[in-house]
């Protein structure tokens, strides 16, 4: 308990002081926790586009299924040109050794590549790039 005065508004400010701190510590977390993903709420809303426009003009479920796994698509083909900016910074010897490591089982069972050296598998394998195609067709 204050004695006088100046412990009174000391106190009180003190008070204040760690209301506000609180309540910035709060409001930092709390901003946080329910912030949003941008590309997340984008896809729901065009999802949402999707099946209004399919139901508006009577589409067949399969066309509308394929407009659906379109965007499905293009969801992952931005998540993955996001990947693809942080793989292009990484040097040459470390893209090869990736390039081993995901595509060498599928290579070295081709008949082809069974009897070419192995360094020359390596090579090839730094060249090739992931292609896509429509999922549905």
């Amino acid at each position: 308990m204050p004695d006088n005065y100046l412990e009174l508004i000391f106190a009180w400010l003190l008070c204040v002081f760690q209301v506000s701190f609180y309540a910035y510590i709060l409001g930092t977390l709390f901003s946080y926790v329910v912030k949003k993903d941008d590309n997340a709420e984008q896809f729901r809303k065009s999802m949402t586009a999707i099946d209004s426009y399919c139901q508006n003009r009577s589409l067949p479920p399969d066309l509308t299924n394929s407009l659906k796994a379109y965007l499905h698509y293009q969801l992952k083909r931005n998540k993955q040109n996001n990947n693809q900016a942080v793989v292009a910074k990484l040097p040459n010897t470390l893209l090869g050794k990736v390039a081993t490591f995901k595509f060498s089982g599928v290579v070295m069972r081709s008949e082809i590549f069974k009897s070419v050296p192995h360094e020359f598998v390596n090579s090839f394998l730094e060249v090739l790039s992931t292609r896509y195609l429509m999922p549905n067709e």
